[in-house]
């Protein structure tokens, strides 16, 4: 049974949970390394191992912001998901690249609202195309966005 916290989806408080919430987050790690030119896969392996704690908790917070807005990831079938690149699918996977993106952004450049948007402007597009590409790997696995 999951332990009920006050402010987190008792969904996102199962085993099961966490272990998706995991590959959501490697997923994102490695698409994230790759963008930025880093595919040795022994330092991906050192590196990962440095970084996985935290960039996990950071991905299980944002996925738990994305459930209380109705947007859920699960282990599903293809006929239980957002069917990809519908509306409905862009418009989640838009809401969640923005989500990623602020909160890895406030961690370390903490700015006003204004500069955040102004930010964002920049660099909405590379990650959204960035987070629709780990969303469709992650469909592969049988992660999708529930409809």
């Amino acid at each position: 049974m999951a332990k009920q916290t006050t402010g987190i989806p008792p969904e996102t408080g199962t085993e099961e949970w966490r272990v998706l919430s995991a590959q959501v987050a490697y997923t994102l790690w490695k698409a994230e390394r790759r963008a930025s030119g880093n595919t040795d896969p022994k330092a991906d392996a050192e590196a990962w191992k440095i970084a996985s704690t935290e960039y996990r908790a950071l991905v299980r917070y944002v996925l738990r912001e994305l459930e209380k807005g109705g947007i859920q990831l699960r282990n599903i079938g293809p006929e239980a998901a957002a069917k990809p690149k519908s509306e409905v699918w862009k418009t989640k996977t838009a809401r969640a690249a923005w989500l990623f993106w602020m909160n890895a952004r406030r961690k370390i450049f903490p700015a006003s609202e204004y500069l955040e948007a102004e930010a964002w402007t920049h660099a909405a597009a590379d990650q959204r195309i960035l987070v629709r590409a780990v969303f469709d790997e992650l469909a592969e696995a049988g992660i999708r966005i529930v409809a």
